[in-house]
């Protein structure tokens, strides 16, 4: 069997992906331990293990102002039928919420992209893997990698708004769109209050600013449904 060219760039890109990944967890620092045991690292073991397979009910918890289990919890849940201990799963969770990242941005370039240039998506996976790679190689603080591979530290909204752009740019039917933006929206709101900040505000105010009569049912009742 005859791979293309673009197979192996891919193929290529999310190895080197996937691997700085697990080369940023190897720097393991006192600096890496504080990120990695504080109480708001720890707390969603915590939930799991009582809330979601122990005996713990929902009354028995004082949640933060941004609860997070959607994706967070969801995903970590996942990662957990697996069985890891806690390190473990820290770094799959990681390794597909970076996956789930990437597909989507690749999606939404694919969407938005000039034609000439879309064949080019394998490079984002690539140009994520930079950010692991500085932590690695040169500045050794894993801060900027645990925004956005950790659990508990609101890359979820990030991960939400990434999800409501494709759909945005997908071929779902409208009325279909309008009921997944109306209760994604409000399950995204409700797990991370961020998500109004970086989704919500922004896309009113991009609406109000190039909105035209051609399309302006359509953006009302998208404003609507994400607002509401």
């Amino acid at each position: 069997m005859k791979f293309s060219k673009e197979f192996y760039l891919k193929t290529l890109s999310w190895a080197v992906l996937l691997l700085s990944i697990l080369c940023s967890f190897s720097v393991f620092t006192p600096h890496t331990h504080a990120w990695l045991t504080c109480s708001d690292a720890v707390s969603i073991q915590f939930i799991y293990d009582d809330f979601i397979v122990g005996p713990g009910k929902l009354k028995d918890w004082y949640f933060p102002a941004a609860p997070s289990p959607l994706p967070d919890l969801t995903l970590y849940s996942i990662v957990q039928l697996f069985h890891f201990k806690f390190l473990i799963s820290i770094i799959f969770y990681a390794l597909f919420q970076m996956m789930i990242i990437s597909l989507l941005c690749i999606y939404i370039f694919k969407k938005t992209a000039p034609e000439r240039l879309r064949s080019y998506s394998w490079l984002i996976p690539c140009l994520y893997s930079i950010i692991f790679l500085e932590a690695y190689y040169f500045t050794k603080d894993i801060t900027m990698n645990q925004l956005l591979t950790s659990c508990y530290y609101h890359a979820g909204p990030f991960v939400n708004c990434l999800i409501v752009y494709a759909v945005f740019l997908s071929t779902w039917k409208n009325l279909f769109k309008y009921i997944f933006f109306f209760v994604f929206s409000l399950l995204s709101a409700f797990s991370d209050m961020l998500f109004i900040v970086m989704l919500t505000g922004p896309f009113i105010l991009t609406v109000l600013f190039t909105i035209t009569r051609t399309d302006l049912k359509r953006n009302v009742f998208f404003v609507f449904c994400i607002a509401a």
